[in-house]
């Protein structure tokens, strides 16, 4: 806190906390069993997220940012546009398996701290919400880890939690 001689002291606002958002396993099962199913959490993660837009900004972090530009992907999440300010690098070395393959371990939460190191800096707060732990490192507890069936309202209050710990 700041004070300016014998006046009340200033507070600045918090600084924003940036959300890794995954899409399969979040906002759908990570294998949708059927169109009606595709985006089925949508409602449950935007509600979630949108609730908490004072604090937050989201940076996709999902493979769906390297087959979609991130016009279209904040199209596809219209409650959390306005959030959405950017995509992660696509750090995967070349030739590497999708999921499961050494190269891959801890792939994403590189990808996350490489944003941050970027744009941010190393102790901006952060929550990642996926459903993939191997691309984490064990007991990272910037995880908000779901089952691959998707974002769930327990999900949710454990999010609250994260946020609530981070201010």
């Amino acid at each position: 806190m700041l004070y300016i001689l014998f006046m009340k002291p200033i507070s600045f606002p918090p600084k924003p906390i940036t959300v890794f958002l995954d899409i399969d396993g979040v906002f759908h099962s990570a294998i949708p069993l059927s169109v009606e199913t595709m985006w089925n959490r949508r409602d449950i993660v935007s509600h979630a997220l949108f609730t908490h837009r004072e604090h937050i900004e989201i940076i996709i972090s999902s493979t769906w940012r390297l087959n979609h530009p991130l016009d279209e992907l904040r199209s596809l999440m219209p409650v959390l546009d306005n959030l959405i300010i950017d995509v992660t690098p696509n750090l995967r070395p070349k030739g590497s398996a999708w999921r499961h393959d050494a190269n891959t371990r801890h792939l994403r939460q590189s990808e996350c701290e490489h944003w941050l190191m970027k744009h941010r800096s190393f102790e901006q707060p952060y929550i990642a919400i996926d459903d993939m732990k191997s691309w984490f490192a064990e007991g990272n507890e910037n995880l908000l880890l779901t089952d691959f069936h998707g974002f769930t309202y327990g999900d949710a209050l454990t999010f609250k939690m994260m946020i609530d710990e981070r201010l």
